[in-house]
């Protein structure tokens, strides 16, 4: 099959909504939200596919592939990131984003997409494990979380972080807890690592 160039220059992100799901799921908010992050670091081009799944699929793919036997919020695949083309995965849990909103009194829908923005961080680059990266990730997802017309993400965070400053986020509670299978940023065709964010 080949591409025109008008398909090579897209980023095509397709969503797969398990059926059991319960939650209502805007599959364009988050088509919407794996753009925006996209571009945000540069990537305009590229395939991300994005499941939304409940806990117990969720906590098989973390067993599966990284070992953990727990749900999570989000796991990324990352596949190929070189700029401006990005290419991986993510799966996310509706019901944990249910759970942690009600906690954090805030919107399902929004922590779905804060799920999503995260995970496609990631895809595209960052990462969170030292409190500096931890820092510049927060800041992403709030930036990329207002252009999508949710404000005062970082009032709703477990661990916020102030804009602009050098607070060390709580490194006990995560924000978003996902695990990521990483990209080498050398190959499309490599095997993805897996790596845990916590």
């Amino acid at each position: 099959m080949t591409m025109s160039a008008d398909q090579m220059d897209a980023l095509q992100v397709d969503v797969i909504v398990d059926d059991q799901v319960a939650m209502p799921v805007q599959a364009t908010r988050l088509v919407e939200a794996a753009v925006m992050a996209a571009r945000h670091r540069g990537c305009q081009s590229g395939e991300i596919g994005i499941r939304v799944a409940g806990d117990a699929e969720i906590q098989q793919v973390n067993r599966t592939h990284l070992q953990h036997d727990y749900p999570t919020d989000v796991i990324s695949f990352g596949y190929l990131h070189q700029p401006p083309r990005v290419e991986g995965e993510l799966v996310v849990s509706a019901e944990t984003a249910a759970r942690t909103a009600v906690e954090l009194n805030w919107i399902a829908a929004n922590e779905l997409i804060l799920y999503v923005v995260h995970g496609t961080l990631h895809l595209c680059g960052m990462d969170d494990q030292q409190p500096e990266a931890r820092i510049e990730m927060r800041q992403a997802e709030m930036s990329v979380m207002q252009k999508l017309g949710i404000a005062m993400v970082d009032r709703h965070a477990v661990d916020p972080v102030e804009l602009g400053t050098n607070a060390e986020p709580e490194t006990s509670s995560p924000l978003v807890g996902d695990q990521s299978v990483g990209d080498d940023g050398m190959s499309a065709t490599h095997s993805p690592v897996p790596e845990e964010r916590e």
